[in-house]
């Protein structure tokens, strides 16, 4: 797959062309080396989805942490959020992903960005009983105060 990949961006196009486009795509299915050429090709690594989500964010939320190691190393934007305000910190601690978040948060991602609902990663994860992403979030000195839960 990823020689195909590559035969087809040596021709002059617009990595980013489709919706959603290839490298959110790469990052959704943890294909590295797909991701990887894509982001030669001068992907755009913060390119988000009508609702806002990005590579960073889906790769997060679907624990594909070679793709979160990539794009963290790519500077993607660790704190781009959706429309609603989710980053992908707050994915990785709402679908229990801990590796995810424990990356993000080795990269310094800001663990106090809460929703605009109000609710934190540490909110959440502790709502939906992803106590080991909480332990985390703790243990990196998240502002236990600074949480609303709904």
């Amino acid at each position: 797959m990823s020689a195909e990949v590559e035969t087809l961006l040596q021709r002059p196009q617009d990595p980013d062309l489709g919706d959603p486009a290839p490298l959110f795509e790469a990052s959704k299915h943890g294909q590295t080396e797909v991701a990887r050429l894509l982001l030669e090709a001068n992907a755009d690594k913060d390119k988000a989805t009508l609702g806002g989500a990005t590579p960073l964010f889906i790769a997060a939320a679907f624990g594909q942490l070679e793709v979160v190691r990539l794009l963290l190393e790519a500077n993607a934007d660790m704190d781009k959020a959706t429309q609603h305000g989710a980053t992908p910190l707050f994915t990785a601690a709402q679908h229990g992903e801990v590796e995810a978040a424990r990356l993000l948060l080795e990269a310094n991602a800001d663990k106090e960005k809460a929703m605009q609902d109000g609710r934190t990663p540490l909110c959440i994860a502790n709502e939906r009983g992803f106590f080991g992403i909480a332990r985390l979030l703790q243990e990196s000195n998240t502002d236990k105060n600074k949480r609303k839960c709904v």
